[in-house]
């Protein structure tokens, strides 16, 4: 079973950061690109491709945290990106929402690659509770525009990523979040990109997305040594991204990717899906797979896509068409 060329696509600050934290932890693996109109964002970054867009317009900075300015500066710049992609099977197109770039140039994107044929996965962050009801706002407009574009759009607050750290100081607590987020890609990649016994693939994904109210949540756990499998199990059930298992508690619809070495045993995997069985309603949908790594010997990932079942609106029931009147004129139209 062959790898799928998949690419890693990071647009603005912080869709920078966390490629370069994805391009770190996979140690080359994994293809990625970086993208921003922010020259020293670019040179942070550990991506394997790094591109600059916006010149004309930002003079090598950022967008000021204008979406509509991200904006201009990807549908500029969206082809010179696409050809930087290549011959890829599918895009995971990373950004954070509430800025400038991410928030206007990944939903610019998305519907450039949409036009060009390319599959896109959107994973995003949305801002700080503590950030206001302007960048709020703008993440809102930006969500509702990536949903329209991209095949599968999974969301994270911020918020939730720092629970786990509340008194971290600055420096160690943002250095942490793009630790978890990088971790969070590399499991998506792992999940798509790698062979597995029982695979998980793009159109599982899809399918999931298809069935439910649109954006999905997600959550991430890991193990490492003898009781890999529950510690990691524990780890996404209790985490904060899936808010310590209330988010489980009402899904409808569960995708569960396991990704381990070639030690991962039946025994871990069933060690998992009762404990995720456990966490769940019996009337959730679950789907899992497997995704082997050679470097993740004695170590399991456990990511979570989490939706709920889009409602089923019921038949429209139409009466019977009564025969008009005898000189019955045109029908009056009241105003509601």
């Amino acid at each position: 079973m062959a790898d799928r060329r998949i690419v890693t696509v990071g647009i603005g600050g912080g869709g920078c950061a966390i490629v370069g934290r994805l391009a770190a932890l996979a140690g080359g693996a994994a293809p990625t690109i970086a993208c921003d109109t922010d020259a020293c964002s670019l040179a942070a970054s550990e991506a394997t491709v790094r591109l600059q867009i916006g010149d004309e317009l930002t003079d090598g900075f950022g967008a000021g945290g204008d979406d509509e300015r991200g904006r201009l500066a990807m549908e500029a710049g969206a082809a010179r990106l696409i050809e930087a992609i290549g011959a890829a099977d599918l895009a995971i197109v990373i950004a954070s929402l509430g800025g400038g770039v991410g928030s206007g140039g990944a939903p610019a994107f998305l519907a450039a690659a949409r036009e060009a044929g390319l599959p896109t996965v959107c994973f995003v962050t949305q801002p700080f509770s503590f950030e206001g009801g302007q960048r709020k706002s703008v993440a809102a407009r930006a969500l509702e525009r990536l949903a329209g574009s991209a095949e599968v759009v999974i969301c994270v607050p911020n918020d939730s990523l720092f629970a786990e750290a509340p008194r971290a100081d600055v420096k160690s607590a943002f250095a942490g979040a793009d630790c978890i987020l990088g971790g969070a890609v590399l499991a998506l990649w792992q999940m798509l990109a790698r062979p597995g016994y029982i695979r998980l693939d793009f159109g599982d994904l899809r399918a999931l997305v298809e069935d439910s109210e649109g954006v999905c949540a997600f959550g991430l756990g890991e193990g490492i040594g003898e009781h890999k499998a529950l510690d990691a199990a524990q780890r996404l059930l209790g985490g904060p991204l899936l808010h310590g298992g209330n988010t489980l508690a009402r899904a409808k619809l569960l995708l569960l990717s396991i990704v381990g070495g070639p030690d991962l045993t039946l025994k871990d995997v069933g060690t998992i899906m009762e404990s995720v069985a456990a966490a769940v309603r019996p009337e959730c949908r679950v789907t899992m797979g497997t995704a082997l790594d050679d470097a993740w010997i004695g170590r399991v990932t456990l990511m979570a896509v989490v939706g709920e079942r889009r409602a089923r609106k019921p038949p429209v029931e139409v009466a019977p068409a009564q025969p008009e009147p005898a000189g019955a004129g045109a029908p009056v139209l009241e105003r509601a």
